[in-house]
């Protein structure tokens, strides 16, 4: 019904003849078509359109920001895209739609802070990121903290601004030989609009996506993959007000992992078969600044999310599992100038509640919320600092959260330093179970009425050395997991999970980037980013699982050319992009909740292997075409297939095209 509403207004609004079109810019928000991982470096909008900024959902600082706009990438789902940034590996279950996951410097991929435009982007009750929610083709900028919100770590998405005078429509759409067929397509306008005499702007915004795929395997199919976002902004020089409505709606299959031979497709069968995940999402989003005290506006938002998940079993004597869903959100932040520095009061509130669900009773169910509620100071001087102290509460989970974000540039030399402590952020799911999958009792036994407790702190140091063309970023990392910290373990059989009570460990990485010429835009180039986590064995079962989980060598790498020809018309990137991994265990994809967890042995399941794309990225005058021949290699008698999550191998010699094409006027 929002969606509905939303749309109408867009309509109604955008034929009033009675408004001017302002004067239009030559083109749209420039954007890299060629851009490749990150830079240390801050450099957040204080536009409220661009930046959450702190306070608003997940909020953040020592922030990296990362060069990696997913439209303008060779993938149609973003959770690929940020794959490209070093340090950050993907648990790829190869099927368009499902719930691919991503772990940043060795981190548990269902504990990523994930939020767009401000609004929180994960799970409402299993608290995991839901990337496939996210307006891929309105990002305009990238920021990932070491601790935000309660997570290990966050990425927190700007919209783009959508400033240019002249209404575009941006076309984007997918194929690919195993039947992918997406669709995504946004429209933006600017009018002149006064109100009681005082001149303003009013922007409007619709899109829509839409995708399908049959999949390789039984129950894997993407059957439905819908989103629609519209968004009316009103601007004046003191004051502005924005709407935003985000709605998906999905439905994807959900096997239980492919059954051997998994690499020889026409013999292979799947655990599961029949199993079904539905979703329906709407985010609704209100935000208004004022330029009450000076120039900074005081900000506030408020948002409202409703979900709803059924996940159907593979047989009709399997109970379905389904939860709907709430969470009510309120951000207030102000920033003041204080001499070379800017400080912002902030404060941020969220509730979360169980509407309905089919497995427990209304009266039982126990909502869980997050409070946050501090300063940050900003200081951009000879040194590049931004602190952050906050009181943060969850659950039982409160304290100080302290976060910072410090680098120092000399010439073509820079260092950096990221990190934070936080209270961990309870979900909904840790207080009350899964069904039969995670009893509830269980869980209060164990954890007590106020669910689990522990913090989390992390960080990051390095530096970034620029010598004529070539770069080196070399980075250490690390976890400093405390006693009490949790683990999911899945069973025998994959049909339950159990929590893990874990010791204190300390968990150290390295992380790096070789590049030559790699921000040229003629010539040859070459990027290398290599992650390495040294292996040791704890005796604590949650902590080794978590050691096995994750490879001693994590390696991609970019080797191509970018050219003109034609004078202009045609600019090509074209290269080859390989990855290998050393041996490891894995996360299991556990299908009734989507979430990644330790395996229940400790066998090192998935062998060193690599994968090998052909990729060319073309702008022929303003569209730009994406074609991509992804694992090459597997299915040929080089290497008979290969996988990064245990029992789902990845799509061999996968061929895609992509077409982007904004259109003016």
């Amino acid at each position: 019904m929002a969606a509905t509403v939303a749309i109408a207004l867009f309509g109604i609004l955008s034929s009033k003849a009675v408004l001017a079109q302002e004067s239009p810019p030559d083109s749209v928000n420039p954007i890299r078509a060629d851009s490749t991982v990150t830079a240390p470096t801050s450099g957040q909008s204080n536009d409220s359109t661009r930046s959450a900024g702190p306070g608003f959902g997940n909020a953040f600082v020592a922030s990296e920001h990362v060069n990696v706009v997913p439209m303008m990438t060779p993938y149609p789902e973003i959770v690929h895209s940020l794959s490209r940034i070093p340090g950050v590996m993907v648990h790829d279950l190869s099927a368009p739609g499902w719930a691919h996951g991503l772990s940043v410097f060795g981190s548990d991929p269902n504990q990523l802070g994930l939020s767009y435009a401000g609004i929180s982007m994960d799970d409402l009750f299993f608290g995991r990121p839901r990337y496939e929610f996210v307006p891929s083709t309105t990002i305009d900028s990238i920021g990932l903290a070491s601790v935000a919100g309660g997570r290990q770590r966050s990425f927190a998405m700007a919209s783009r601004p959508y400033d240019s005078g002249r209404p575009v429509t941006e076309a984007l759409y997918w194929t690919s030989n195993q039947s992918l067929q997406a669709v995504n397509v946004t429209h933006s306008q600017r009018r002149r609009l006064a109100l009681a005499g005082n001149p303003g702007t009013l922007g409007l915004l619709f899109g829509y996506r839409g995708a399908g795929a049959s999949g390789e395997y039984p129950s894997s199919k993407l059957q439905r993959g819908r989103q629609m976002i519209g968004r009316l902004r009103y601007h004046q020089e003191r004051w502005s007000i924005e709407l935003t409505e985000l709605y998906n709606r999905g439905s994807v299959g959900q096997h239980d992992g492919v059954i051997p031979p998994i690499f020889r497709r026409l013999e292979a069968s799947v655990a599961g078969n029949g199993a079904r995940r539905q979703t329906r999402r709407n985010d609704l989003a209100a935000r208004i600044s004022v330029r009450a005290f000076g120039n900074e506006p005081i900000s506030a938002l408020l948002t409202l999310s409703r979900q709803t998940d059924v996940f159907l079993g593979a047989t009709f004597d399997t109970d379905t599992l389904s939860t709907k869903t709430r969470r009510l959100g309120f951000d207030l932040s102000q920033s003041v100038a204080v001499g070379g520095a800017t400080a912002t009061f902030f404060g941020s509130l969220q509730s979360d509640a169980i509407r309905t669900s089919s497995w427990i009773a209304d009266t039982s169910a126990t909502g869980t919320s997050y409070v946050s509620t501090g300063a940050r100071l900003k200081f951009d001087g000879p040194i590049h600092i931004d602190t952050e102290v906050a009181f943060e509460s969850s659950g039982n989970n409160s304290g100080l959260g302290i976060k910072a974000f410090v680098s120092k540039e000399v010439g073509n030399f820079s260092v950096f330093f990221s990190g934070g402590i936080s209270p961990k952020r309870q979900t909904l799911f840790e207080k009350n179970g899964f069904a039969t999958i995670v009893d509830g009792d269980e869980v209060q036994r164990i954890f007590g009425t106020d669910g689990p407790s522990s913090s989390i702190a992390n960080g990051r140091a390095g530096l970034n050395l620029l010598l004529g063309p070539a770069r080196l970023v070399v980075a250490v990392h690390g976890t400093i997991g405390e006693a009490g910290e949790t683990a999911l373990i899945a069973s025998e059989l994959n049909n339950s999970l159990t929590w893990l009570q874990m010791e204190s460990q300390t968990t150290i990485g390295y992380s790096g980037l070789l590049s030559l010429r790699a921000e040229k835009s003629k010539g040859l180039y070459l990027a290398v980013a290599p992650t390495l986590f040294p292996r040791s064995l704890p005796s604590d079962v949650g902590r080794r699982g978590e050691a096995l989980s994750r490879p001693e060598i994590f390696v991609q790498g970019r080797l191509g050319a970018r050219y003109t020809l034609f004078q202009g018309d045609l600019v090509a990137n074209a290269y080859v992009r390989a990855s290998y991994w050393s041996d490891f265990a894995g996360r299991a994809f556990h299908a009734p909740t989507a979430l990644l967890v330790l395996p229940a042995t400790e066998t090192i399941s998935i062998p060193s292997s690599s994968t090998v794309d052909f990729v060319l990225e073309a702008g022929v005058r303003t569209a730009t075409i994406f074609v991509s021949y992804e694992n090459a290699l597997a299915g040929t008698n080089l290497l008979e297939g290969n996988l990064l999550v245990p029992g789902y191998p990845l799509a061999e010699q996968r061929f895609r095209l992509g077409v982007y094409w904004p259109i003016f006027d």
